[in-house]
């Protein structure tokens, strides 16, 4: 029984020693804190503002409008102190032609809508947008109904009559008047 106490009290002793060296010693965190940024790679490159800058770029195939529009994105990222790694790939060539081909993507679905509703053709369009490939059964289908439509209503103007080209046109000037308005407004989310 005196061997064990004695131990307890020889632990106690080496414990106190040891708490008071140690005990002026600034406590170290478990864990570092690590600094997390405001901002990411994807609020950046997916910004109103940022993204109406390269669109407008494409639009007018300004290249030089583009790198400028990259370069404050880089200088966004370099601001809020993001990794190196999401600085390199804003800088990337993969990231400004991702951003070009969604750019061209958007210009061709804005001018889609524009000549859904002149009753305009699309094959210019599609032309000038190859970036869109996957949406072109879609939009033809579409413009296949609309056109069901002007038919319909070219028909009954007809009154048992043929329909000819005059018709036709009013039919389609009926269908701006009265369908466009009720048909939903294409956008991005549409195809």
């Amino acid at each position: 029984m005196k061997v064990l106490l004695s131990l307890v009290v020889v632990i106690a002793l080496i414990s106190l020693v040891w708490f008071a060296q140690h005990a002026n010693q600034p406590m170290q965190p478990a864990t570092k804190h690590l600094h997390a940024p405001v901002i990411s790679r994807h609020d950046i490159l997916t910004a109103t503002d940022f993204l109406a800058g390269i669109q407008q770029a494409v639009a007018i195939n300004n290249q030089d409008d583009i790198d400028k529009w990259i370069f404050k994105a880089v200088e966004v990222a370099e601001a809020a102190e993001l990794p190196i790694q999401d600085i390199q790939y804003i800088q990337s060539d993969l990231a400004r032609n991702f951003l070009i081909f969604q750019a061209k993507r958007k210009l061709f679905n804005q001018e889609i809508q524009q000549a859904y509703y002149k009753i305009e053709d699309i094959t210019p369009i599609k032309e000038r947008y190859p970036e869109a490939a996957d949406l072109f059964t879609k939009v033809d289908n579409l413009l296949l109904e609309r056109n069901k439509l002007i038919q319909k209503l070219a028909a009954e103007m007809a009154d048992g009559q043929s329909v000819d080209d005059e018709i036709l046109k009013l039919a389609g000037d009926k269908w701006k008047q009265e369908f466009a308005k009720k048909v939903p407004k294409l956008d991005q989310e549409s195809f």
